[in-house]
């Protein structure tokens, strides 16, 4: 009975516990090639949350000509291909990943691996999978506030403060075996430190990719923007998520970090 309060305790602290930073992972040199699958879908969020339900809204835009998948991708290629064989790979969907860090913890198979196995295709074998894809586990924070998830633009409305909105690029990464498809390692994308922000930021300590608008204009509604808006936003996600991908994977594979 102890070991099991134990184990419960352990379960319960990871699932509380937000990653500060990438994982350094130590891999064999065997280990020489690797596929990239980036399962970004081509939408991003505006979420606006008030101080009541009234006040909430959520509209979800279409942007498949920011080809986000494919800047996650390149800026993956970029920081592994002096280390590893890019082998090609491609997959026949994007899907969001909806499980917690504690639900992740007592499954035997996550979404992530299940997804692998039946998307992911490749020219050849490979020792690695590298898949990019937005999970709940990318989020800088536990619990409040809900409103900041996936890849977007959100509003916190405060009657007190003037609160600029914050556009975010929350994105999980996992590195798969090649043949097993067991976890070897798994991690939110994080800025590098001399790009982290300096305001009061929602990830921990400004190292999650997400920046403040300020003197933005906000609407609720994506076809309400002016064109400079949308693409301002374009412009900063695209920023947030090649810059942290790039990071993120050096840092993790030991590509040498920058």
């Amino acid at each position: 009975m102890r070991r099991v309060l134990v184990l419960v305790a352990a379960l319960v602290a990871l699932a509380c516990c937000t990653p500060e930073s990438p994982p350094n992972v130590a891999l064999s040199s065997s280990n020489k090639s690797i596929a990239i699958i980036a399962a970004i879908p081509p939408q991003i969020r505006l979420a606006t949350t008030g101080l009541t339900v009234f006040d909430n809204s959520l509209d979800v835009a279409d942007v498949p000509e920011w080809r986000l998948d494919s800047v996650a991708r390149d800026a993956a290629v970029h920081a592994l291909s002096s280390r590893y064989r890019i082998a090609y790979a491609m997959t026949d969907s994007q899907f969001a990943d909806p499980e917690s860090r504690l639900e992740v913890a007592l499954d035997d198979t996550t979404t992530i691996q299940t997804y692998a196995r039946s998307h992911a295709r490749t020219d050849s074998p490979v020792d690695l999978f590298v898949i990019l894809c937005l999970s709940a586990r990318a989020f800088p924070y536990t619990d409040y506030p809900d409103v900041f998830q996936f890849i977007g633009v959100s509003k916190l409305r405060d009657p007190i403060l003037t609160r600029a909105p914050v556009v975010h690029s929350y994105v999980l990464a996992t590195i798969l075996d090649g043949r097993t498809f067991k976890i070897i390692a798994d991690t939110p994308l994080f800025l590098p430190p001399h790009k982290r922000t300096s305001w009061m930021a929602w990830g921990v300590g400004g190292n999650y990719p997400e920046e403040q608008l300020q003197d933005f204009q906000w609407k609720d509604l994506w076809r309400n923007l002016t064109t400079d808006q949308k693409n301002l936003i374009r412009d900063r996600i695209i920023y947030l998520l090649s810059t942290s991908t790039y990071y993120t994977l050096q840092t993790t594979l030991m590509a040498g970090g920058s």
